[in-house]
């Protein structure tokens, strides 16, 4: 698992996955201990060769489709 090799959570790899890549990144918790590890994400840089790796894992699949769940026309 690439997080460990971090001693970082799936979650905090995915974190500063986007950060790294200069995105917006806002996450959502309504429990502490995950705020908290949330917060943590600061203190490491995943290398090159892992950020290469993943954005490798991509599927090419949006999980918010509005126009899909909800019937919503996006460009209407």
């Amino acid at each position: 698992d690439l997080a460990k090799n971090y001693d970082k959570t799936p979650a905090q790899l995915a974190l500063r996955w986007g950060i790294q890549r200069k995105t917006v990144v806002i996450p959502k918790t309504s429990k502490f201990e995950r705020l908290k590890e949330n917060i943590e994400v600061f203190d490491f840089d995943i290398s090159a060769e892992d950020m290469d790796t993943i954005k490798r894992m991509d599927r090419k699949l949006r999980t918010n489709q509005p126009a899909v769940f909800w019937g919503i026309d996006l460009f209407a």
